[in-house]
């Protein structure tokens, strides 16, 4: 390796951890609530339930006004609005559940009449990327399941056939697919690595593994059957983050080494490191140790098909919790599987949007400037990958 080239890994090794700690605030930006309306001859009730990911709630910059819990609910309160008539009548303080990484609130409204259509600004006015996915029922019917962002921030109470409510819950899965992974940073930096790694059936078999795991975590999370904590869930997709750009390296330069067996010892040297100074549990620490041993006798032969299927299957399997533990504590169980299949036929339109484009940028680079650049951009990237995956690895398990 020459000393211009060593100068452009280190470069962007440190723009990555640079650009990382700005773009930590983008990565995920959503809330989340069921309401079920029951349409009486007296009045009409509605029980709200709403809940955000703590981490992404911390990342708002609150005003003053909003400073114990008792000015929480009220805020949660006021942002779902329906008429002039519908009172809270009952209600609980906001749960702030730092464990499981949550905040959740519930209330009952009392209406005289039953509202023809409501509103969420629920944190839109705190932030302008922020997304609130909303499923309502109507008299234990299903209405349909919607996005509430700046662009769209009311719906019409009117109930329509079965089919058509599944069909529009369906649509606005399929949208909240696309908007997951394109204003997902990490998801899109995973995607780059598969695309630096692999090429033609490999890759191809790559991106269905991690689109087959990544449904499966994201059906068993929603039902319970996996219940993860979120900053270990969030902290591990920086850790495979890390070991895809670790891989890179491992098959265009470690192992062209005389001592490339020394870099094998690069991630258990890393996970020693962060036991030793009490970042991680010793079973945390057995846990990653064994994998990255697994994980580095896997890769040490890369002729197998099988074995892209395989890994980033396991990887799909890490990033899906992150959504179907929101999904679980959201309540969206009912039309789970039409939901989840919505969600996941939007991720795969927004994973083959960017890597189309991407492997378009990685062809006009290699025509305008030739091989050797294009070599030299997926080596800075691969330091990207190493650098962003350690970072979110460390910082969210703080």
């Amino acid at each position: 390796m020459t000393l211009q080239n060593q100068l452009i890994y280190k470069a962007f090794l440190l723009f990555g951890v640079v650009l990382s700690i700005q773009i930590e605030a983008h990565s995920r930006n959503e809330s989340y609530s069921t309401i079920h309306i029951f349409n009486k001859e007296a009045n009409t009730t509605i029980n709200i339930k709403a809940n955000i990911r703590l981490d992404i709630y911390q990342q708002f910059s609150l005003p003053r006004e909003i400073n114990n819990a008792e000015e929480l609910f009220g805020y949660f309160i006021q942002s779902f609005k329906f008429q002039e008539s519908c009172k809270a009548t009952e209600s609980s303080m906001p749960t702030i559940n730092t464990t499981a990484g949550y905040i959740k609130v519930a209330w009952e409204l009392t209406c005289d009449t039953m509202p023809s259509q409501y509103q969420i600004t629920l944190f839109q006015d705190f932030s302008a990327s922020h997304n609130h996915l909303s499923k309502v029922m109507i008299n234990d019917q299903l209405l349909g399941d919607f996005i509430f962002n700046v662009d769209s921030d009311s719906k019409a109470l009117e109930l329509q056939t079965n089919a058509d409510s599944r069909a529009a819950s369906v649509l606005n899965f399929v949208s909240f697919g696309v908007g997951h992974i394109l204003t997902g940073y990490d998801h899109l930096l995973f995607i780059l690595g598969l695309l630096i790694l692999f090429a033609r059936l490999r890759l191809f078999l790559s991106i269905t593994g991690f689109t087959v795991g990544h449904s499966i975590s994201i059906f068993l999370g929603s039902l319970g059957v996996v219940i993860a904590e979120m900053n270990l869930v969030e902290s591990l997709i920086g850790f495979s983050i890390f070991f895809l750009g670790y891989e890179y390296f491992y098959h265009y330069l470690f192992s062209k080494n005389i001592n490339f067996k020394i870099w094998k010892f690069i991630p258990l040297s890393l996970l020693v490191l962060l036991y030793v100074t009490g970042m991680i549990s010793f079973l945390l620490f057995l846990g990653l140790a064994f994998f990255s041993f697994s994980y580095l006798r896997i890769i040490g032969d890369n002729k197998e098909m099988i074995k892209p299927l395989l890994i980033t299957g396991f990887f799909g399997l890490i990033h899906g919790l992150g959504f179907a533990s929101n999904l679980s504590g959201a309540g969206f169980t009912d039309n789970l599987l039409m939901g989840v299949l919505g969600f996941n036929i939007g991720v795969e339109i927004g994973q083959l949007i960017f890597a189309f484009l991407a492997l378009m940028v990685f062809k006009i680079i290699s025509y305008l400037l030739g091989a050797y650049y294009l070599k030299i951009t997926k080596h800075a990237i691969s330091s990207l990958l190493i650098s962003f995956g350690i970072f979110w690895f460390i910082v969210r398990l703080i």
